[in-house]
């Protein structure tokens, strides 16, 4: 099987300055604080039982079945807040269809204003990944299974931050290597917001913070039509991961229907090695309706394991 995920020419300038982004008071103020969004921490404290830790980072390559990510999720929605767990596990690091390995496919043109081009090709394996959703005791509530482009896992964003911030705005004097990088970036930040669209539980935590677009949007283009907006050139280091030097990016993204803003996000985000992989290198995300405070999205990731430490505490 070979799925496409996207045949797509982006114009470099729109994405790296950030097109439509909304840099609101909250945007900005808590892009600078530590913690943008705390987590009420006590509320997960039987978060161990389910997964607990970190595994040292190790080989981007590395992806084995039982690999898990838990994550920490809260939503507030006025004075109501909800809180679970997701937990994300490797099924199969190699999808197959008749015995055969499945493969996407993706393209992207990049464009500097300096006048260079480079078209970016993606042909990569895909991973299945088991998403679980469970009460803060550990019991589970609902589940699903996603197909994920190994790309949008191993390659992440962090390179792409580091790239934007050494060579600036445009990305002048950009090498053919960092342009495949970003190029890379660009595809796997696609792929996982297909992803998402193309999943109930993932589709339906980021609605619950969206704001619908206008009518006049959604009559003029015959539907609804979702894009992400990442805003490299308000990335920033927070640091560095523990037990490692590779720094932690806070990056703004903006992810809008129709050109209309819908949710503005907040990502701290790693180089994605094992196990982090997982989640594409993906710390914590804090999440807002443009506008609206009332309704705030966290997620944090908890623990991060490989699969001999899974098979260990499966009784």
């Amino acid at each position: 099987m070979r799925r496409c995920f996207g045949a797509l020419a982006v114009s470099l300038a729109v994405v790296a300055c950030g097109g439509p982004a909304v840099h609101d008071d909250w945007w900005q103020a808590a892009g600078a604080r530590d913690d943008a969004e705390p987590l009420h921490a006590a509320a997960f404290a039987d978060a161990t039982r389910v997964c607990a830790g970190f595994d040292e980072p190790a080989s981007p390559e590395v992806l084995a079945a039982k690999d898990q990510a838990l994550f920490a999720v809260e939503l507030r929605e006025d004075d109501v807040t909800s809180r679970w767990l997701l937990l994300v596990e490797v099924v199969d690091p190699v999808a197959k269809v008749d015995g055969e390995p499945a493969v996407a496919t993706g393209r992207i043109a990049v464009r500097t204003d300096s006048g260079g081009s480079r078209d970016v090709v993606v042909v990569c394996k895909v991973a299945v990944l088991k998403l679980v959703r469970m009460r803060l005791d550990g019991s589970r509530e609902t589940g699903s299974q996603v197909l994920v482009p190994r790309l949008a896992l191993e390659h992440g964003f962090a390179k792409a931050c580091a790239i934007h911030v050494a060579r600036g705005h445009g990305l002048p004097d950009a090498s053919d290597q960092e342009l495949d990088d970003f190029g890379r970036t660009l595809v796997s930040l696609l792929a996982l917001l297909d992803i998402v669209q193309s999943d109930e539980q993932l589709a339906a935590i980021l609605q619950s913070v969206a704001r619908t677009p206008s009518l006049a949007s959604i009559v003029g283009r015959l539907g609804v039509h979702i894009a992400v907006v990442p805003d490299f050139l308000a990335a920033h280091t927070r640091g560095v991961w523990r037990g490692s030097a590779d720094p932690v990016w806070r990056i703004p993204l903006t992810i809008t229907a129709n050109d209309e803003a819908a949710v503005l996000v907040l990502a701290d985000i790693v180089e994605p090695r094992s196990p982090h992989n997982l989640a594409a290198g993906l710390l914590r995300l804090t999440a807002r309706r443009p506008g609206d405070a009332r309704a705030r999205l966290v997620m944090e990731l908890l623990a991060a394991r490989r699969a001999q430490v899974a098979d260990a505490r499966t009784p």
